[in-house]
């Protein structure tokens, strides 16, 4: 399945977040108004990855398979991809995981134009 710059901009269009569970502890991954909570693991920055690819993916298999897609939800501008509350909770890590997601950030933003 090929994977068009279409179906990029269309699954961008969809909110991805990750948020730690203190229940599971893990990070869960959630893509609102296409599949939900959908992923998760111990690092966000994978989390966040694999739900962009998911995105993508759930798209071309939609559109493969005739099927209408449902609107995404309406979004308002985030400061965050990760909230403070998702942040691990010893010092050390909480740094390395900030510089991860900024990095994330950068690398998101600069793949935007592709």
């Amino acid at each position: 399945m090929k994977i068009t710059s279409d179906i990029r901009r269309r699954a961008a269009a969809y909110p991805k977040s990750v948020r730690w569970s203190d229940e599971d502890e893990v990070f869960i991954g959630c893509i609102e108004g296409l599949c939900g909570d959908c992923d998760h693991g111990s690092d966000p920055v994978v989390v966040f990855r694999t739900l962009k690819r998911l995105a993508e993916e759930t798209i071309a298999q939609w559109d493969a398979a005739g099927l209408t897609l449902p609107n995404p939800p309406s979004q308002t501008p985030r400061k965050s991809i990760l909230p403070r509350s998702a942040m691990p909770r010893t010092p050390a890590k909480r740094q390395d995981t900030r510089l991860e997601v900024e990095k994330m950030k950068s690398e998101v933003g600069g793949q935007a134009g592709a």
